[in-house]
């Protein structure tokens, strides 16, 4: 099974970096995070609901488009140092 954590951190630097749109980036997300739970991947669970409720938030609170990105820039590099913890304490992936 692909890893969906990653997957959706590669969308999320796409978005943060204006590669692709906020609503590209909807478009995407939306179809995914309502399946999440079936991935069995506790780790993208998190991150898919995270990123949810700043989507709602962003939505109910007519954030401009530039707070928004800085949001996802941000959580790309929470999520992604975490993930590059994991990786270097796993000396079987190197």
């Amino acid at each position: 099974m692909a890893d969906l954590h990653t997957q959706v951190l590669v969308e999320v630097r796409k978005c943060a970096d204006q590669s692709i749109s906020i609503d590209a980036f909807r478009e995407w997300f939306v179809p995914l995070s309502l399946d999440i739970e079936q991935s069995g991947q506790p780790d993208a669970i998190e991150l898919v609901h995270h990123i949810d409720g700043i989507l709602a938030e962003a939505s109910s609170a007519h954030w401009s488009d530039e707070d928004l990105r800085q949001e996802m820039a941000d959580i790309f590099y929470d999520h992604r140092k975490s993930h590059d913890e994991i990786l270097q304490g796993d000396s079987t992936r190197y």
